[in-house]
């Protein structure tokens, strides 16, 4: 009787590829042909390495036939602080024979290159890496980022800034920074590079690039804890972006004196002054991911199909909405809070920013958003309805709310209005009902018809087909509003 298997050994190989690492690994000790040629398919497995007692054990493995086990190596990842030289040294050994690796991770990247001095240059031949993350880099990481040949595709930078506010870019002569923009750093990819993720890279925004420094294939770009932004260099160095995520994380500040908002509304109008000037920026945007801060320093004058808003939107900061809006015209728009303070706006304006320009486009429209512990005096229908009518001239397809209809009961002050305690000066707390303490703002949410709020929309905006519309009271009470081809369906928990 014949032991050979009923598939042959080659589609078995394949097999084994497509398995889990550990099936790989039982695949491996069923038969000696099976350990001597499965090493290539548990190799391109991503080889994760968590610890150096990880480290010396995979190194001890592919020692015993290293060049031809390191070349199976496609994936890795770094993720360990501390390593012995003796360690290091084996690693750079191995990183120079491994000459397919195309993603590499390394998550304390400047410690593990400073474990040896041949490791920098180790990192730095790898000429087949397509994809290369760097966390808590340092200057020895964006040195290997400087002699790096390798044509990256994706390229994802952590700084570490924990010494002082802006880190490693803050040590650099005022003269060198502009060597450290990405656009500069990694010029030896701008042929390849697709996809850029930077995070306390504060690049020097108003560093004059050379315009021949392109980057054509550029389509995602992710710039986390940036400084102030200079957008046409964006343009000029990544001119078919599709997909942008901007943050500097002003838009968390707990306050906003004039001055920082004059810095603010400065820094939109040089970027749109600069891009109708010359007639440059970017045909348009499929997505754009950040706060509203951040959208109005860049002032893009593009459109934008997609638009993510979120963080919190302080009262000085709302006039940024309606030009925001007026040039991104969303085809599908997202808000993590209410466009205006509800306690400081009419309710009929509360949405305004969605008339006109801004919601010319807009067919797919969502919100999602609570009641703050001083809206306790909010008519939350007026505020609803003046969502509806604003939306009266859009080419609205669907819509999407999840609102938290009555407010924080668990602040202090919402415990004083709920147990009718004296405010802070003596004085009793406003907006409450004396016999039930219920407030103003849940009192009108709970009187509101949602279906006929639902169906007046639909009669007043005719290409309307789909709504999810979430209402969550107190005590887990909920309303919820669906339609979906037209029908509407209510459901409710009281």
């Amino acid at each position: 009787m014949s032991l050979a298997p009923v598939l042959n050994y080659d589609i078995l190989l394949e097999v084994m590829k497509k398995l889990p690492k550990p099936d790989c690994a039982r695949f491996m000790r069923t038969s000696r042909f099976f350990y001597t040629h499965g090493f290539e398919a548990l190799l391109s497995h991503n080889v994760s390495i968590y610890a150096e007692e990880d480290l010396i054990p995979f190194l001890e493995c592919i020692q015993k036939k290293p060049d031809r086990r390191c070349r199976y190596v496609r994936s890795m990842l770094l993720e360990y602080l501390d390593s012995t030289q003796p360690a290091a040294l084996k690693l750079a050994d191995a990183l120079r024979r491994m000459s397919n690796l195309r993603e590499l991770s390394v998550m304390y990247s400047e410690d593990l290159i400073m474990s040896h001095p041949d490791l920098p240059a180790a990192f730095a031949a790898l000429t087949s890496l397509r994809e290369l993350d760097f966390s808590y880099a340092e200057e020895h990481a964006f040195r290997i980022l400087q002699n790096l040949r390798a044509e990256l595709v994706s390229v994802s930078v952590h700084l570490h800034n924990a010494s002082d506010e802006h880190g490693l870019v803050d040590t650099i002569p005022s003269g060198d920074r502009p060597l450290y923009h990405p656009a500069v750093l990694l010029k030896h990819s701008r042929s390849s590079l697709r996809e850029l993720k930077a995070y306390h890279w504060y690049m020097d925004a108003d560093a004059v690039l050379d315009p021949a420094l392109v980057y054509p294939q550029v389509w995602q770009l992710n710039l986390q804890r940036s400084l102030y932004p200079r957008t046409l260099p964006l343009v000029t160095a990544y001119p078919n972006l599709t997909h942008l995520r901007f943050h500097t994380g002003e838009g968390e500040r707990g306050q906003y004196p004039p001055s920082v908002v004059q810095a603010y509304d400065a820094r939109h109008a040089l970027n749109v002054s600069a891009q109708l000037n010359t007639g440059r920026t970017w045909a348009s945007l499929r997505d754009y991911w950040g706060s509203l801060l951040d959208l109005y320093m860049l002032g893009l004058t593009c459109p934008i199909d997609k638009v993510h808003l979120h963080s919190i939107m302080p009262t000085v900061l709302h006039h940024m909405l309606p030009p925001v809006l007026a040039y991104a015209r969303p085809r599908d728009l997202t808000l993590q809070n209410w466009p205006m303070k509800l306690r400081d706006t009419p309710p009929a304006d509360v949405f305004a920013g969605l008339r006109g320009l801004g919601g010319s486009r807009l067919e797919t429209f969502c919100i999602e958003a609570r009641l703050n512990q001083d809206d306790g005096a909010v008519d939350v229908a007026a505020v609803l309805e003046g969502l509806r009518v604003s939306l009266l001239s859009a080419p609205l397809r669907e819509l999407r709310m999840k609102i938290g209809m009555h407010p924080d009961r668990e602040s202090v002050a919402a415990r004083a209005r709920r147990f009718r305690l004296p405010g802070a000066h003596g004085a009793p707390l406003p907006d409450c009902e004396e016999a039930v303490g219920v407030c103003v703002a849940e009192r009108s949410a709970g009187e509101f018809d949602l279906g006929d709020y639902v169906r007046r929309f639909m009669e007043d905006v005719p290409m309307l087909q789909r709504v999810n519309n979430v209402l969550n009271g107190p005590k887990e009470r909920w309303r919820l509003a669906t339609v979906v081809d037209g029908k509407l369906q209510i459901e409710e928990r009281r």
